[in-house]
């Protein structure tokens, strides 16, 4: 934010080309999932990511940004879930004396729970295919070839409006992929072509969810299996919560 008000931009404006910093970030993973450290040194070990700082290794990361219908809310690196993801943080806040072993517990009671929520998603069509796709690895060649993308160029041609009942709504920046998922929500999200994956899961059964998780935990299925599961690319898009009554209603945790 800094830097775009230094520049004259308003990070405000949902259509402006952010700058780049020009200060580079060090990432040393110190959360609960450590997904952007993951995805960036391959590992969660303290001591790699120290090493890559202090030989000078550098990865490009998107950033995304949020925004309410006026103003700018927050960036992010990982993902942004609408649904049961922010239900478990929502009610793990209830359960902080717990300590990290409150979003198991709050997960398992929203797992159960199997709430759905009924919404409005627009997004922007790309044409960059999700499945079969190369994953985002160094050196990687696809973002390399996104790496002077702006806004103008990348200009919408068409929007797709999507409405149903979803058990989640997610917007990957990167794979999110971690110890606990060693692929991730979406395998194929790179890190730096200027696009992200909205990932819909629908609101089916219990059954199907407990299928969601164990493909999430494996490194052999993909969610590209899941019958239940949609993945979209592109460079922005919009939620609108269809129902008006506040126990249809879910949250957003904005992760990373």
């Amino acid at each position: 934010t800094r830097t775009a008000r230094d520049n004259g931009v308003d990070p405000n404006n949902v259509a402006c080309d952010l700058p780049k910093p020009n200060l580079r970030v060090g990432i040393i993973p110190g959360g609960s999932t450590d997904t952007v450290a993951y995805c960036i040194h391959g590992t969660t070990d303290i001591q790699t990511a120290v090493i890559h700082i202090i030989i000078g290794e550098s990865a490009g990361l998107d950033v995304s940004s949020v925004h309410n219908q006026t103003t700018l809310l927050c960036y992010y690196a990982s993902v942004i879930s609408y649904g049961y993801l922010g239900d478990i943080i929502r009610d793990s806040d209830n359960f902080r004396w717990m300590g990290p072993k409150r979003y198991d517990f709050s997960g398992m009671k929203k797992f159960l729970a199997n709430q759905g929520y009924e919404v409005e998603i627009k997004l922007a069509v790309n044409s960059s295919k999700t499945e079969e796709d190369s994953k985002c690895l160094k050196d990687c060649k696809r973002c390399a070839s996104q790496k002077d993308l702006t806004s103008d160029e990348s200009s919408v041609q068409e929007w797709k409006v999507i409405q149903g009942k979803f058990l989640m709504v997610n917007g990957a920046n990167l794979s999110c992929a971690c110890p606990r998922s060693p692929n991730g929500i979406s395998p194929y999200t790179h890190m730096g072509d200027g696009c992200l994956d909205v990932v819909l899961v629908k609101h089916t059964s219990i059954l199907n969810n407990l299928r969601l998780l164990l493909t999430l935990s494996s490194r052999l299925k993909s969610i590209y299996d899941l019958p239940f599961v949609d993945v979209h690319r592109t460079t922005q898009f919009s939620v609108k919560a269809v129902s008006r009554e506040a126990t249809d209603v879910s949250v957003w945790n904005c992760d990373g």
